[in-house]
């Protein structure tokens, strides 16, 4: 969710204005501008240019935001090939950036490792997944997305990245929505059921039965 143009907007542009110049305040507040409209005109905008975000967090916050919902909506579907794949290559390096200076933003990891889609290229886009772990293991709004990330380009991983990345599922099985979707994944990919066990063998018993149920609901 995109956080909402208000005070704290106008409290960031007078802080930039105040100990920086005219430029930061511009970057700061240009991913609020640039970026507010649908998500049509957000595919549109990162098609033709990388937003390049201010200092603060909340600005960071915003652009990389507005990459993964441009990167998974509907929009980016209809767009032209040559459109799509300019919104991924500027938001790459959006998110590359935003790692470069703020290695610990797990979130930006996890929009980086979204642009990587060519199976080439599978070193990077393990790389960008083990470190958005490593920099949020337990987040479990992150953790979701993330390990719906993982598990559908799973081929594409190396042990050392599937052992770094199995834990997420065991994180995903703390919540009814995670267990929700492991239990469909659990009966509909027999290939992936060590994966989920192997997590599921370090959670608590409640949360074991807890998937049990989950398993049950969808029809197992």
């Amino acid at each position: 969710m995109r956080p909402a143009l208000g005070l704290g907007v106008v409290l960031l542009l007078a802080t930039a204005l105040i100990f920086g110049s005219a430029y930061a305040a511009f970057r700061e507040l240009q991913p609020f501008f640039a970026l507010s409209g649908s998500n049509e005109e957000r595919v549109d905008i990162l098609a033709s240019s990388a937003i390049r975000p201010g200092l603060s967090y909340r600005s960071k916050q915003t652009v990389v935001n507005d990459c993964a919902e441009a990167m998974t909506g509907l929009a980016i579907l209809s767009a032209e090939t040559e459109a799509a794949d300019r919104v991924y290559q500027n938001c790459g390096a959006i998110a590359s950036d935003v790692v470069a200076h703020s290695p610990s933003f797990s979130y930006a990891w996890y929009v980086l490792a979204l642009t990587i889609r060519n199976p080439e290229d599978a070193g990077r886009f393990a790389d960008a997944m083990v470190n958005a772990r490593r920099t949020s293991p337990n987040q479990e709004g992150l953790v979701y997305y993330r390990a719906m990330l993982a598990y559908s380009r799973w081929d594409r991983l190396d042990e050392p990245a599937r052992n770094a990345l199995t834990p997420d599922f065991a994180v995903m099985a703390t919540s009814q929505r995670g267990r929700t979707w492991m239990a469909r994944v659990y009966l509909s990919d027999l290939e992936f059921r060590e994966t989920i066990i192997a997590a599921l063998e370090t959670v608590p018993p409640d949360i074991q039965r807890g998937f049990l149920r989950a398993v049950s609901a969808a029809g197992g």
